[in-house]
């Protein structure tokens, strides 16, 4: 009797889940206590554990859910994350304009509930809205007005042009959408359009955060409809588990990879409920979205998503009282080694397709042939998302040993969903991992209660997933069928060449050859080319081809023509027209002489029939005949010149074609100097050395110097050809106090320069100009300016003079840097400067030199003057880094440059313990053209 009861109540408990929960039920019953929730929780398990099963009627719900329909009692949709999704009419009227019944009112609603964000609408599969824009072909017959479903009011303009739809007509906690239509018989060939939108859907509740807002995130989507009081399970969030709803919420948020770079949300949640379904089949969709569980256990809903949970219980010999039940293979109607379906594609504009099947061709050839599930995913609308899943689905299924364990009651603590390690020595597992699919109760023979605890095995590989994993998505999309009532026009460009006929008297009549790309419109029916003479002003001419190319004649000589090429479909639509202008020839008289060209791979004088079949008559004298031989290695031009005196043709040997040269048989030294000007010449011939110097390269101290080890060299320039070397570095030093006493700040110092190696040239470079203003700066830097730019002959490290030879009663000063100055708003320019520590032996109206080896003896290095002192204060046991960036440009070079960097310590007030260090020297030299 007792056994009856308990399978009654465990019958009861399932009814009551499926309409709603628990919790009524538990208050007026007359178990209480643990047995109630045991009882409870084999209801959860088998009420939900089948949240992966195929579901027919979930694929059937995907389908037309863009669609907008006129029925009086359509259900109420809820909307959850981003999707696109059909309304309901419940408004429609038509209005006078200028003409009777002109505009057409609707009034569609997508959602009972406000929504965050109406993003596009659609007419038909043609975007007419997008986030407050309206299509530009649909402005002259469209207006929109969104509402959210927060509105108070009704909507004004619809109250002003319809006498219908009063100020009553509020549609509270509706999203809704007003659209009035302005008829127009062409463009409205087909009708009304089917209206449908994309919305970001419901704003939910973070229990987490506190936060109300839109999301994609399954699990706080799901604990909404589970609180939703309108059309939800109406549960106090005190029933929902906040820990495991937490760990879901994280599960869904985290990142996965994608092959193609970046990386996307474990889990969304993207699309409708229909309140015309139960509720627990809309959990269970809602939970396809993250291969996801609901239990209800203890009083309380879990929630979980499709992840591994590692199992910390060990179910042994002291739990079990009786033998284990093993099942190792599943029948064959419930193993499959494929799993397929439907979801809406967010790639094609949420359209329903089918996502890449998974299927394992190891178990296909174990089963003998595929053998697919077919699982939909209603609110799934990413393929690589879905592909996830339906592997995890997969490769559940192929978890074939299910074991039933007889337990003591301390396995009334397990839920749906958990994982537990089984160590049983007869069947040789020693923490075995099964999932929990249920359980129930029986009694032994002296009354005991046995718990007999149903699993699967199961294992953290299932859930793996790499990008590799990814197959190719091809989005199939919807037919966009042709309304006729557009015209795709001709490929531009318009061809547009002036040509002529040649006439049996020598003279030539105009033309105009037309050609172009056929329109890519498979409808095109035929072609009209139009044109005039837009210098005398003529009439247009019309004429229709059905090629792609047309030949206009007679035209005027020596005029502009405008041609527009328009195309026409069946249906006398026209395209835009693709227009051009072309300028006819101006020579009308007869061709003395003329130039032609054929091929006639001989190297013989052209015969009289060769030169008739090319000019149309026979040779006149002076006439010039290319006769091309491609017989020979390379393809031979001879040119030959017709003389009626003789009646024959003689050849100019002088004559060169482009085929007679050979690539790179024409080299620098055969080109004469200044032959070829620079702006003929293209393209970039820099060249760059990276410098990378080890950490820690050397140490001075006591006034020493680093100047050995970083030692540089640019090679010569490649090809013979002049550039510009530069040379850019960053040095990083340190300083370290190693002093074990005394709290007094030691200062130390270091000079850091870039010498060039003096190559020994005796002979400056002119600037070019003379000195037009000489000007103090601050520090005693002399400023020195020319008219022009000559930055080319400068470098920073050299020096100048107002001798070329440096003579002696010439000072010899170095450069500091220098810079151009262009004309701009407000100053004056076209101007180089040049800065100086001193210039008392160059004024104005004087021209100078530049030596960038400073007119000394070959071997000598070379300083720059702009460099700088490195100050470092330290306290004692402690280290200061610092950074030095030295950018120097030395002038054009045919021969390698060679350089060194010199570090070397000051002599300090305080520097015996403090010594530096040059740790990494790096950068680029170049020679740039």
């Amino acid at each position: 009797m007792a056994v009856s009861a308990i399978a009654g109540f465990v019958t009861a408990g399932g009814a009551v889940a499926a309409a709603g929960g628990f919790a009524a039920f538990a208050a007026g019953s007359m178990f209480a206590g643990s047995l109630l929730t045991a009882f409870a929780v084999g209801a959860g398990m088998s009420m939900i554990s089948r949240a992966l099963m195929p579901k027919p009627s979930m694929g059937q719900q995907m389908v037309g859910l863009d669609f907008t329909v006129r029925e009086p009692d359509a259900t109420r949709k809820m909307i959850y994350g981003r999707t696109r999704v059909g309304g309901a009419v419940v408004f429609i009227d038509t209005t006078d304009g200028d003409e009777d019944n002109e505009y057409i009112h609707m009034v569609i609603a997508f959602a009972g509930h406000e929504v965050d964000a109406f993003e596009k609408i659609y007419a038909n599969q043609e975007k007419i809205w997008d986030n407050g824009s309206r299509t530009v072909s649909w402005q002259p017959y469209l207006d929109v007005n969104v509402h959210r479903g927060n509105q108070t009011t009704a909507d004004a303009e619809l109250v002003a042009r319809s006498s219908k739809w009063t100020t009553d007509h509020k549609l509270l906690d509706t999203a809704y959408v007003y659209i009035r239509l302005k008829y127009d018989a062409e463009f409205f060939a087909n009708g009304l359009p089917n209206i449908s939108a994309t919305i970001r859907g419901k704003k939910v509740l973070n229990p987490v955060t506190s936060a109300t807002e839109w999301t994609q995130n399954p699990a706080l989507c799901i604990y909404d409809y589970l609180r939703d009081t309108k059309y939800g399970l109406s549960e106090s969030a005190s029933d929902i588990n906040s820990a495991s709803l937490a760990t879901a919420i994280s599960l869904c948020d985290q990142s996965v990879p994608l092959a193609a770079g970046g990386n996307q949300a474990r889990y969304t949640l993207d699309g409708v409920i229909d309140t015309a379904n139960s509720k627990k089949e809309n959990i269970e969709a809602m939970l396809s979205a993250m291969s996801g569980k609901l239990v209800y256990s203890s009083g309380e809903y879990f929630v979980s998503g499709g992840a591994y949970v590692a199992p910390t219980v060990t179910i042994d010999e002291s739990v079990m009282i009786g033998g284990l039940e093993v099942q190792t293979k599943q029948s064959r109607r419930s193993l499959y080694n494929g799993v397929k379906g439907i979801f809406r594609s967010e790639e094609d504009d949420y359209n329903a397709a089918d996502y890449p099947a998974q299927l394992s061709s190891t178990y296909s050839a174990a089963d003998g042939d595929p053998i697919y599930l077919d699982m939909a995913l209603p609110f799934t609308t990413n393929n690589i998302r879905a592909q996830r899943i339906a592997k995890l689905a997969l490769l559940q299924s192929r978890q074939q040993t299910t074991i039933t364990v007889p337990c003591n009651l301390t396995a009334l603590k397990f839920r749906a969903g958990d994982t537990v390690m089984i160590t049983n020595a007869k069947m040789g597992w020693s923490q075995k991992v099964f999932q929990v699919i249920g359980y129930d109760l029986s009694l032994t023979a002296s009354g005991e209660i046995v718990v007999n605890v149903q699993a699967i095995e199961t294992a953290a590989a299932i859930y793996d997933w790499t990008s590799s994993d990814e197959e190719d998505y091809l989005a199939g999309g919807e037919l966009d069928l042709y309304d006729g009532k557009t015209a795709q026009p001709p490929v531009a460009p318009l061809g547009l060449t002036a040509s002529s006929t040649v006439n049996a008297d020598g003279t030539v009549t105009p033309t105009i050859n037309v050609s172009w790309t056929a329109a890519s419109d498979s409808f095109t029916d035929y072609y009209l080319v139009q044109w005039y003479n837009s210098t005398a002003g003529g009439t247009a001419v019309n004429s229709s081809t059905k090629t792609t190319a047309f030949t206009i004649g007679p035209v005027e000589p020596a005029s502009n023509y405008a041609v527009t090429v328009y195309a026409y479909n069946g249906l006398g639509v026209r395209s835009t027209g693709l227009t051009g202008n072309v300028s006819t020839i101006t020579d009308t008289t007869p061709k003395l002489p003329s130039l032609y060209q054929a091929v006639t791979d001989s190297s013989s004088a052209p015969t009289t029939a060769q030169f008739t079949t090319v000019a149309g008559r026979n040779p006149k004298n002076g006439d010039v005949f290319l006769a091309t031989d491609t017989t020979t290695a390379t393809d031979t031009v001879h040119s030959w010149t017709y003389s009626t005196a003789s009646s024959s043709w003689s050849e100019n040997t002088n004559f060169i074609s482009g085929d007679l040269i050979v690539d790179g048989s024409i080299t620098g030294d055969q080109i004469t100097a200044n032959s070829i000007q620079v702006n003929k010449l293209t393209g970039d011939i820099s060249e760059t050395y990276p410098i990378n110097y080890p950490s820690s390269i050397q140490t001075c101290t006591g006034g020493g110097a680093v100047d050995n080890d970083v030692r540089l060299t640019i090679p010569a320039p490649t090809g013979g050809v002049e550039k510009n070397a530069s040379v850019s570095l960053t040095v990083k030093l340190s300083a370290a106090n190693s002093s074990s006493s005394g709290t007094a700040t030691v200062i130390a110092s270091c000079d850091v320069r870039l010498q060039r190696l003096s190559t020994g040239i005796t002979t400056g470079t002119s600037v070019g100009g003379t000195v037009t203003q000489v000007s103090t700066l601050p520090n005693n830097v002399k400023r020195l300016k020319i008219v022009g730019n000559h930055i080319s002959k400068l470098g920073t490290i050299g020096s100048i003079c107002r001798s070329s030879t440096g003579a002696a009663g010439n000072a010899i000063t170095p450069v500091l840097g220098y810079s151009y100055q262009n004309t701009v708003t407000g100053y004056s320019g076209n101007h180089t400067y040049i800065y100086t520590t001193s210039a008392s032996d160059i004024t104005v109206g004087q021209s100078f030199y530049f030596n960038k080896d400073a007119w000394v003896s070959q071997g000598t290095y070379i300083s720059s003057e702009a460099y700088e002192t490195l100050y470092f204060q330290i306290q004692p046991q402690d280290t200061v880094s610092k950074e030095y960036t030295i950018n120097e440009t030395f002038g054009g070079t045919l021969s390698g440059e060679n350089f060194r960097l010199t570090v070397k310590q000051n002599q300090p007030w305080n520097y015996s313990n403090v010594p530096i260090t040059v740790h990494s020297v790096s950068g680029v030299m170049q020679l740039i053209t």
